[in-house]
């Protein structure tokens, strides 16, 4: 069969199971993401045990999927609050790197290992990704609390840092100039503020333009087209690209009209297509590698391993929180909600093992740790928030 056939299939039937399975959650009151990382799972079992594998264009639609669901999440908050409120978020931020780099030392005493082991680990068990978070606070009608936004906002904060963090994990194994390392941060967050900036100020003028070409849907393609080469520009330089997708639509949300008028449209793209992103996450698991070790070895390892990874961001992020004046509930639903990892967590991991500094086995439980803390934080969001 040709593969464009076989893309189309495949995307057909993902996106069937994902919506039968939105159906269970509701049936079982177990948040959709779940379900959609589980299926990916056992599509990767599939395709290890049968040589099945999905085709490379799966990947597009999830991205296409999640950069759209993180602009939705922008255009329900707004720039001005997001600098007002940068204060906390970034603290929050800063909580839970410290509470990963604790966790690091605490690992030097549980396996004997050494400092550069310890800051690996602070390293890899720094970053967050917020995508399922943001998933199920939607899902709980909860994507315009403050909880939410703290959580987005301390995600951007957090992956600026994770990127610093990662570049020390490359200079490890190359030489990279100093001034390149200490550049990273603030070319980032120039990048983000600019692209929230330039939304807010002018966007308007343009969508206004367009407007009058009197095109089918003119705003809503020039939008989303926008939306898709900012993204294409953060992974470029480095950034997740669902960062520039916030920071686009948080630039967006003053423009109430046309805000409004582009929910419409990308809501229903992300309906569509952001379960992909779920659904790809699980199939990312890379079980020829896992088969290959020795699993009952290292049982120890995992399960400590996953635990310093709730830890990290519960203990770290929610006494941030505390420190900021939040509530208890409050706290821990944006402590949960910074566990999950995914992308950068992955990267950072892998880096470290291609270059020699982390062993198979570490390698395997941080993949272990990764998936443990995309499913699990919905659960327990779902039961926190539902019995308020």
């Amino acid at each position: 069969m040709p593969e464009v056939q076989i893309w189309l299939f495949e995307v057909a039937i993902l996106i069937l199971l994902a919506k039968l399975l939105e159906g269970v959650s509701q049936k079982t009151g177990i948040p959709r993401v779940v379900f959609f990382v589980l299926l990916g799972i056992i599509i990767s079992f599939i395709s290890f045990f049968s040589g099945f594998k999905l085709s490379n264009t799966l990947e597009a639609f999830a991205t296409l999927g999640i950069v759209s669901l993180l602009f939705l999440a922008g255009l329900e908050g707004s720039l001005k609050y997001f600098i007002r409120g940068l204060k906390v978020a970034g603290l929050i931020a800063l909580g839970g790197v410290a509470g990963a780099f604790c966790c690091g030392l605490l690992a030097t005493f549980l396996f004997h290992i050494g400092l550069v082991d310890a800051f690996l680990m602070g390293v890899i068990l720094s970053a967050t990704s917020v995508s399922v978070t943001v998933s199920t606070l939607e899902e709980l009608g909860k994507i315009d609390s403050r909880e939410a936004m703290l959580i987005v906002e301390a995600a951007v904060v957090d992956d600026v840092i994770g990127l610093v963090l990662l570049s020390f994990v490359g200079a490890f194994g190359e030489n990279v100039s100093p001034l390149t390392i200490v550049s990273i941060p603030f070319i980032a967050f120039l990048v983000w503020y600019g692209t929230a900036v330039f939304a807010s100020e002018y966007m308007d003028r343009i969508l206004k333009r367009i407007g009058r070409l009197g095109v089918i849907h003119g705003v809503e393609a020039f939008s989303l087209s926008i939306l898709l080469i900012l993204s294409f520009i953060a992974q470029e330089i480095g950034l997740a690209s669902v960062l520039l997708a916030y920071a686009y639509g948080i630039g967006m949300a003053v423009h109430r009209y046309f805000a409004k008028k582009i929910s419409s449209a990308v809501g229903f793209i992300s309906a569509i297509f952001s379960p992909l992103f779920f659904i790809h996450v699980g199939y990312k698991l890379d079980l020829e590698y896992l088969f290959k070790v020795d699993l009952l070895s290292i049982i120890y390892l995992v399960v400590i391993i996953v635990v310093l990874g709730f830890l990290s961001k519960i203990v770290g992020c929610y006494l941030a929180s505390r420190l900021m004046g939040l509530s208890h509930k409050s706290s821990l639903i944006i402590s949960i909600g910074m566990v999950p990892r995914s992308e950068v967590a992955m990267i950072a991991a892998t880096t470290a093992y291609e270059l020699k500094l982390i062993g198979a086995d570490l390698f395997a439980a941080y993949l272990i740790m990764v998936i443990a803390t995309v499913i699990i934080p919905p659960i327990l969001l779902r039961k926190i928030i539902g019995g308020s």
